[in-house]
């Protein structure tokens, strides 16, 4: 067509637009034709035939450069793809011809496709009429992301929406459903509806393009561009050069967090890093550091609202205990995630506010409206217990059964405990956690060996009667210090995170920290960083003190209650060394144990040698705790060695310091 005729026909389309009645998808090709003519484009559409399958072959060659190994058979594929690119633009530009052909000379005879975008395409398609419940739905689910609800997966695979102003819920919890009925307003939503929509949702949430996000309870640990907070473009430059800071979260529950790097910390609205549960409470909002204050010295009033006796000098300074710098450590690493934290196991008489204890912790770590927690009686029950909380105040205990003592063991390790979607399937998932956790009873009940290894034992005498004070008065007195305490956690945090990472940047460069303890504990994490924590607050001779005598404690309450290594301890007492096959050492163990007083009829005395070897190979970590050394030869004659060798003294372990 030349010029003059494309103008008299845009004349008579507009005509047609203005003058006669038409429908959208009429409307939509007319304004198509006119803005077409009046560009005088030559450029055509590919087909939609021939969109998949160049998605498809530029999918596979981005999977074989970026992702496969460079070998023979990838170059091989490699080949077959860029002759199928040929073969397809090839059609592609034969097609694109033709359709300029058409456009020259019978324009309305073009593919709709061919001149309109694929947005308008969509509008214009003839659609079925939609039921009344459809509609409905369609509206719903309209109303729901124009409220800014979006979906996700998080680490499990659980279906979470993102409701503002920044709270996630699971999709199947009755908070999301009362969300949903509060934005849909006056519109009645039956069940039928709730269930309908949710079932689209979770289809959008396990839908390929969904996000995977990681959540956490209370406190998280992420790797951010620190200095560059805030702004993803630069964020998006400097990531290849790995400009990454370690950065800790804690959440306020009120839709803030606390942010936390080694510059300091501030209150800030997060990204997508919690889950929270309705049990929950928000947290106070925490005091900044006073000027004129010492780093550390608001978390001595911690001390005011524990029955652990503090003794203060004139100038206002506390002398604090072994067993005070060690307690203190344990409360200000529980904000710290990513490592086990030892179990704080409290015992004493009654009236030596035990529980007490485990409130004050509770409403600083992780406040709730349970303040206290029975220990669960079948794993189920404390997965979800351990899923819900990140400090976990179990209360008068009385006994820990086997089983129970190993879930405690799992969840303080962080290792994978699983439980059952529904008891009516057979379907599982896999919680993977550390906690946080403190307990308490009249007696020790962490009497298991492995339990008792990752226990601190704390031992708290009856609070006599002028120090005791009224419910009210003393929950008014810590309300008005938990601010400053939290606060002062926050400065001791911001300060040992640039410790780390001045540790980091000296191993980067081959020098080592000699100044951290070298013989650590079974908890190495935490001794580290509890350390670093102990340097911040000017305790690290006494956390040292404190800790080592905390482990010695855990090694002689193992053996008090295990009679085999008790009688191994008595054995060994006026010897080197021994040597023998395992039926001479049950000998002398009878006979040891009879000394003793210990019933060697009991279900728990080893009644032949394999029982005992495996006993004492048990007990092993106990025993050179207190300076017998056990060796077992198993190949050969079997001979069980024990030797007892000298164990360093304070000073010595102070100078591994």
């Amino acid at each position: 067509m030349k010029k003059d005729e494309i103008l008299k026909e845009i004349v008579r389309l507009k005509k047609i637009l203005e003058t006669e009645s038409l429908n959208q998808h009429q409307k939509l090709r007319l304004n198509w034709l006119i803005r077409n003519y009046l560009e005088n484009p030559c450029h055509l559409l590919c087909s939609p035939k021939f969109i998949p399958e160049i998605k498809k072959l530029v999918n596979l060659e981005y999977d074989l450069i970026h992702a496969g190994p460079k070998n023979d058979k990838n170059q091989q594929e490699l080949e077959k793809i860029k002759i199928k690119h040929e073969t397809l633009n090839n059609q592609v530009q034969e097609e694109k011809e033709k359709l300029t052909e058409i456009y020259w000379s019978d324009p309305s005879a073009l593919p709709l496709w061919a001149i309109a975008a694929p947005e308008e395409l969509e509008a214009a398609k003839p659609r079925r009429m939609l039921s009344k419940a459809e509609g409905r739905t369609q509206e719903l689910l309209q109303l729901f992301d124009d409220n800014g609800g979006w979906v996700f997966l998080d680490q499990y695979k659980t279906p979470y929406v993102f409701l503002p102003p920044g709270i996630n819920v699971p999709m199947d919890s009755g908070e999301f459903d009362g969300w949903m009925r509060r934005i849909f307003g006056e519109r009645h939503l039956s069940d039928e509806m709730v269930k309908t929509l949710k079932g689209i949702l979770k289809g959008r949430a396990f839908s390929q393009d969904c996000k995977v996000i990681p959540l956490f309870t209370r406190v998280a640990e992420i790797w951010e561009y620190e200095n560059f907070y805030g702004d993803e473009r630069i964020n998006f430059a400097v990531e290849a050069l790995g400009w990454k800071t370690r950065v800790l979260y804690y959440d306020l529950g009120d839709g803030r967090a606390v942010r936390i790097t080694s510059k300091g910390w501030s209150v800030v609205t997060p990204p997508i890093l919690f889950r929270r549960f309705s049990h929950q409470k928000p947290q106070v909002e925490p005091k900044q550091f006073q000027p004129g204050h010492d780093i550390g010295e608001d978390v001595y009033k911690l001390l005011d609202f524990v029955n652990l006796p503090w003794t203060k000098i004139a100038s206002g300074e506390g002398l604090l205990s072994d067993q005070q710098a060690l307690n203190l450590v344990w409360f200000v690493a529980a904000f710290f995630p990513g490592f086990p934290h030892p179990i704080l196991a409290v015992h004493g008489p009654q009236g030596s506010s035990k529980s007490t204890l485990l409130r004050v912790l509770k409403e600083l770590l992780d406040p709730s409206a349970i303040q206290t927690l029975p220990l669960a009686t079948t794993p189920d029950q404390f997965v979800l217990q351990s899923h819900s909380n990140w400090f976990l105040p179990l209360d008068n205990l009385s006994h820990i059964s086997g089983e129970m003592s190993d879930a405690l063991s799992r969840a303080c390790t962080g290792d994978g405990m699983s439980k059952r979607k529904l008891y009516t399937d057979g379907d599982e998932f896999v919680l993977s956690f550390q906690r946080v956790i403190g307990l308490n009873g009249i007696t020790l009940v962490t009497a298991a060996a492995d339990l008792l290894d990752r226990s601190i034992l704390v031992y708290l005498d009856r609070v006599q009667g002028e120090k005791r004070q009224t419910e009210k008065d003393f929950w008014k007195k810590f309300e008005k210090s938990r601010p400053y305490i939290l606060g002062c956690v926050f400065d001791v945090l911001a300060e040992v995170l640039r410790t780390m990472e001045e540790m980091e940047w000296n191993e980067k460069q081959g020098q080592k920290n000699s100044h951290l303890p070298q013989d650590l504990s079974r908890m190495a994490d935490f001794h580290i960083i509890g350390f670093i924590i102990a340097t911040v607050l000017g305790c690290k001779n006494e956390f040292e003190r404190g800790y080592r005598a905390a482990l010695q404690q855990q090694n002689e309450e193992a053996i008090a209650g295990n009679p085999v290594p008790q009688v191994a301890v008595s054995f060994m007492k006026d010897k080197t060394f021994w040597k023998g096959p395992p039926a001479d050492l049950l000998k002398e163990f009878n006979l040891q144990a009879e000394k003793l007083g210990i019933d060697t009829k009991s279900r728990y005395w080893p009644k032949d040698p394999t029982w005992l070897s495996r006993r004492v190979e048990k007990s092993k970590t106990n025993l050179e705790a207190v300076g017998i050394h056990l060796d077992r030869n198993k190949k050969g004659e079997r001979l069980i060695t024990l030797t007892k060798v000298p164990l360093k003294t304070s000073d010595e372990k102070d100078k591994d310091v």
